[in-house]
């Protein structure tokens, strides 16, 4: 499994975790095309599955991973608007963080 594959299969367990919140029939689908912002969450709730995500792989990886501010500083027109664009964020993060 490549980083990218275990960083999406974190936020599919973080997606679980954030549709506890929510009623079937409204929960997040579990597919790379799913729109998060503007689409099946809310921004609190689209806070609540970054912050998930982000404790997540920090666990995975033993080092803190700053998805959060890394988001804050990336500006509101970057931000993931699909489960994959979150998965490339997270992965390109790690990279960084691997890299530096």
């Amino acid at each position: 499994m490549t980083d990218r594959d275990h960083i999406l299969a974190l936020i599919y367990q973080a997606v679980d975790e954030v549709n506890l919140q929510f009623p079937p029939g409204q929960q997040v689908p579990k597919c790379e095309e799913t729109r998060l912002i503007a689409g099946a969450l809310d921004s609190l709730a689209f806070m609540n599955l970054v912050v998930t995500t982000e404790e997540k792989i920090t666990s995975w990886l033993g080092v803190p991973l700053p998805l959060v501010s890394s988001l804050m500083e990336s500006g509101e027109s970057q931000l993931p608007q699909t489960i994959a664009d979150l998965a490339e964020f997270a992965f390109r993060a790690l990279a960084n963080q691997k890299d530096g």
